[in-house]
């Protein structure tokens, strides 16, 4: 498991904690930040696969509000590790895809079974076949929208040469619909 993981804690001894817990199963830990400008440094510099984040950290920008931002440059999975488990954070939790949840106090055994189990939803994403240029190309302007003559115009080809790469599309990646295909990438983190 070479997986790299972001550690946003403010507490030292519980994030030093995880370092040498996730270290144990060979896990690649790229850095600890108690704050939102550290953990956005370490995530552009670092690009993490996995972030292991806390609710509360130091500044005025908590956990939840880090880790939505993180996001928005690279979709990954996010272990939140709390003591909270009020409704009102499970709320706001449940906008988050790609989450899982431990509460404090935590064991050794719950942190790494919950990395494993992100760890295998990033190795189920990596298992989808690879759209060619031409694909992707396709896959893109209908996700912005384009219907099958504007995709024509828009790569200049024929309408027929569309509707063959969009069919050879759903087959390879087993959907119906072009909804089908979206829901399927951005789950799997594909787009």
């Amino acid at each position: 498991m070479h997986e790299k993981i972001l550690i946003i804690e403010n507490e030292f001894l519980i994030a030093e904690d995880l370092k040498v817990i996730l270290q144990s199963a060979k896990f690649n830990i790229i850095g600890i930040a108690d704050r939102y400008s550290v953990a956005l440094d370490l995530f552009q510099e670092n690009h993490p696969d996995i972030i292991i984040s806390d609710i509360v950290i130091k500044g005025k920008i908590n956990g939840i509000e880090t880790v939505k931002d993180l996001l928005r440059i690279k979709h990954i999975p996010v272990i939140f590790i709390t003591a909270y488990t009020n409704d009102d954070i499970i709320n706001q939790l449940a906008n988050i895809r790609d989450i899982f949840y431990i509460t404090k106090p935590f064991s050794d055994v719950q942190v790494i079974a919950t990395v494993k189990m992100a760890s295998a939803k990033i190795q189920k994403a990596e298992a989808l076949p690879k759209a060619s240029n031409r694909e992707q190309e396709l896959i893109d302007l209908m996700f912005k929208g384009y219907n099958i003559t504007q995709i024509a115009e828009k790569l200049n080809i024929g309408i027929e040469t569309v509707k063959t790469h969009r069919r050879n599309i759903y087959t390879k990646y087993d959907v119906k619909s072009a909804p089908q295909l979206l829901n399927l990438l951005l789950n799997h983190n594909s787009y």
